[in-house]
Formats: C-alpha cells, sequence, structure tokens
C-alpha cells in the first residue's frame, strides 16, 4: 500500500479515535498522510482545548470578537492578519485557534519530518527520540501560539539551510519575527552563527565563558535604549524586562516544570561532552563542518544567550527551553550515526536521556491534560465537545 492510500483508512481512524490516530501519526512522522491528519488533530485541539484565564489562549478566544482593521496591527503581524481574516467569517474564538491549530500541525509535521530523515537508529531508539522531540514544543504550545509557530519556523529554516547552503531558506527565518517579535534576536543569533560557522573554537568558548558571565542590572540598560528603536519596541520591550523582574524570575525558576527543564538540559550538557569524547577516541576529533557539528554550533550560541540573559526570565527561559529542544536533533543524528550500546559512550548517553527525557515526558503530558477536555482522549470525533478537563476527571486536579 503507497502512503498516498494510507490517507483515507487514516481518516476513518481519526473519527473513530482521533488521539490515538495523532500519536501514531506522530510515530509515522514523514508518511505524507501524517500531515493532514496532524494538522486536524491540532486544529481540533485547538477548537476544543479548555484554557484558564491567565493563559494566552484564553486571550486569543477573546480576540477575534474585539477585531477591527482600523486598529493599528501589532509588531505580530501574524496574529493581526490572522485574527482579521477570521473575523470576516466569524467572531468564535474557537474556530480562530482551530485556524491558528491547523497552521501549528502543518509546521509540527515537517518538523516532524525533517527530524526523522536519514534515521539509521533502531525503531525503539528513534520513536524515542522522536516523541523527546514532539514533546519539547508540544500541543500546549498552542497557549503561547506566536511563540510555539515561530520556533518551528526557526528550526524549519535553519535546519535546511544547514542541510542545503541554500539562502533561500534565510527568508523563512527572517520573517519569524512577523509571528513573534522576540525573533528578531534570534535572527540576528543566526547571522552570528553564519559569521562564525568556520570557527567552532570561537564559539565553544562563547557558550562556555557564558556560564560565569553574569550580567546584572541588564534590564535597565535594555531599557534604557529601546524607545530609541520606536515606541511600539519599547512597549514590547517593557514586556519582557518587567519591573518585577526579581520576583519573576523567582517564580519561574521555582516551578517544578522550569527545575524538570534545567535536569534535562544537565543531561543534554553531559551528554554532549560524552559525544566529543567519543568522537575525539573514535575520529581523531569531533567534524563541526558535518550537518551534525553545524547544528551543534548554532544551538551552543543559543545556549549561550540563554545562559547570559538568564536574568530576564520572558527571555532567557524561553531561549534556554528553545535551545534544549533544538539540541535534541544533532544529538540524535550523531547517537544515530555511530549507534552501538556496546559502547560505554554511548551507553551512558543513553541512560542520561533517557531517564532525563522521560521525565521531561512525563511532565510535558501532565501540562497538556491540564487544557486537554476528556473527550478529545477517549472519544469518537462526533463527541469531542467542551467538557471537563483529562486532569480534573482522572486526578481530581
Amino acid at each position: 500500500m503507497t502512503r498516498d492510500k494510507n490517507i483515507a483508512p487514516s481518516l476513518a481512524a481519526f473519527a473513530i479515535a482521533p488521539f490515538a490516530t495523532a500519536i501514531y501519526a506522530v510515530s509515522r512522522a514523514g508518511d505524507k498522510w501524517t500531515f493532514f491528519i496532524l494538522a486536524c488533530f491540532t486544529a481540533l485541539f485547538g477548537y476544543c482545548a479548555i484554557p484558564d484565564e491567565t493563559m494566552d489562549f484564553y486571550r486569543y478566544l477573546e480576540s477575534v470578537s474585539d477585531f477591527s482593521w482600523s486598529d493599528s496591527p501589532s509588531l505580530d503581524i501574524y496574529t493581526y492578519l490572522v485574527t482579521g481574516i477570521v473575523s470576516l467569517f466569524t467572531n468564535n474564538g474557537h474556530i480562530l485557534m482551530a485556524v491558528y491549530g491547523f497552521i501549528y500541525g502543518l509546521l509540527f509535521a515537517y518538523a516532524l519530518k525533517l527530524f526523522s530523515a536519514k534515521n539509521t537508529m533502531p525503531r525503539y531508539a528513534h520513536l524515542f527520540f522522536l516523541f523527546l522531540f514532539a514533546n519539547a514544543i508540544s500541543l500546549k504550545g498552542l497557549g503561547g501560539v506566536r511563540f510555539a509557530t515561530a520556533s518551528f519556523m526557526l528550526f524549519i529554516g535553519v535546519y535546511n539551510f544547514i542541510l542545503t547552503g541554500n539562502k533561500r531558506y534565510w527568508l523563512l527565518i527572517c520573517v519569524t519575527p512577523l509571528v513573534h517579535f522576540s525573533f528578531a534576536i534570534y535572527v540576528g543569533l543566526f547571522f552570528f552563527f553564519y559569521v562564525l560557522r568556520k570557527y567552532p573554537k570561537i564559539i565553544i568558548a562563547i557558550f562556555l565563558f557564558s556560564f560565569v558571565l553574569n550580567v546584572s542590572n541588564v534590564g535597565s540598560y535594555i531599557s534604557a535604549y529601546l524607545p530609541m528603536l520606536g515606541e511600539d519596541i519599547a512597549d514590547r520591550g517593557d514586556y519582557y524586562i518587567d519591573s518585577d523582574l526579581d520576583e519573576m524570575k523567582t517564580t519561574y525558576q521555582g516551578a517544578f516544570w522550569t527545575q524538570v527543564g534545567i535536569i534535562f538540559r544537565i543531561c543534554e550538557y553531559i551528554a554532549l561532552g560524552l559525544i566529543l569524547v567519543h568522537a575525539k577516541r573514535k575520529y581523531g576529533q569531533f567534524n563541526f563542518a558535518s550537518t551534525t557539528g553545524l547544528m551543534f554550533l548554532f544551538c551552543l550560541l543559543f545556549g549561550a544567550f540563554g545562559n547570559i540573559f538568564d536574568a530576564v526570565p520572558h527571555l532567557g527561559l524561553r531561549t534556554q527551553n528553545l535551545f534544549s529542544s533544538l539540541l535534541i536533533l544533532p544529538i540524535f543524528r550523531y547517537c544515530g550515526d555511530n549507534w552501538n550500546l556496546r559502547n560505554i559512550h554511548m551507553q551512558l548517553i543513553s541512560i542520561l536521556l533517557l531517564a532525563g527525557g522521560m521525565l521531561k515526558i512525563i511532565i510535558g503530558i501532565r501540562t497538556i491534560t491540564d487544557i486537554t477536555p476528556i473527550s478529545l482522549v477517549f472519544f469518537p470525533l462526533p463527541f469531542v465537545q467542551f467538557t471537563e478537563t483529562t486532569m480534573n476527571v482522572l486526578f481530581g486536579l
């Protein structure tokens, strides 16, 4: 049976069990039918999710009924255009979130396809890394749809450029600030990487130095110069550089999910060190000019930026989380190219990532169930409706 012929039966399965079919579609990343199924599922999730009033998701639900084309567009042109187009047909915020979800799902499916391309791992190991990556920027990303959508666009653009060297992917990278304005910084990081990509020792030095570099009062320095870039940019910058910075940082760093993210990043750091040792012993040195090596270097610049600006929670923490998500790919590629569980380095890397990764996946699932209707998980498509969340029903939380 060809891949195209799988579309009809997959749609039938989706109608009977949408959640289970979506999980299976992730495991088959790269097959043509998975694009439509994952886009349909994320659209359905966006439509029927039950956010609380503190989430951006809730604000998006309300935005379409208040939209007017006469309003000045925000810096994030993406939400302005999508909300405006949807408002021409309906003022139902759930339909708006379904549209956001469908676009998000297409990018999600394409990112998974890229991730799985040229896989050389055994099936069980491939599935673990695949679900680990899928969980990194998961359905919960729809709660802050701009950042998650821009994250997938950045990943697709950067990875395709590294794979092909084709500069047309620069366009995709450069439009990410129109989806989430903060990505203007990441566009700058990409071009910084482009300039330094042939000098891996400099990038590694920057990354190592970032652990001890303490940028104190960074918020006040940035705030002083933001007005020079315009009122809109200054207002958006003030959002990231909150006046209650110390209290916000304490809240962010105290959250359990943040601690899990830190644990997983530590596992990745150790795994990265083991990879460098393994490459030194097997090849004499690590090949930073390879696709895997270049992706490592790009991730290290991300990590360095996150470390340096750790004092700005909205920026530093998000950057560190995105760095951790992106770093899964080069680790996966290197382990796939050198898979041998009889090797002590591969054994240690596997144990580290299995322990940290399973914890991250479990916490990721836990956070998603906070806004997922129980009917979406356990009932056929015609019975999916706004009900109690999965977490409320199963655990009374």
